[in-house]
């Protein structure tokens, strides 16, 4: 992406977070996070006949689990940067 690129170059940018994420753009550095709204909340999606397979059953278990909800709480480059859908 251009605007991680040109950080040096400039006195700041607006990009999207998962570009900052991909670009590891410190947290620190952030002066203003978005708001996520469920409208662009990302979701893991199967076709229908895959529903059921093995693989799409790890993947949902992996996603729902307490270890993933751990990492996303916890870790010092994670955190703040992703939220825990609510129940």
């Amino acid at each position: 992406e251009l605007i991680p690129r040109t950080l040096g170059e400039v006195d700041y940018a607006i990009m999207p977070g998962g570009v900052a994420w991909l670009s590891k753009v410190p947290a620190e550095d952030v002066l203003v996070q978005e708001k996520l709204t469920p409208n662009l909340e990302l979701m893991v999606v199967v076709k229908k006949e895959n529903l059921n397979s093995k693989w799409a059953q790890e993947v949902k278990q992996l996603y729902q689990s307490e270890a993933l909800k751990k990492f996303i709480s916890e870790d010092p480059d994670a955190k703040g940067r992703f939220i825990w859908p609510q129940q």
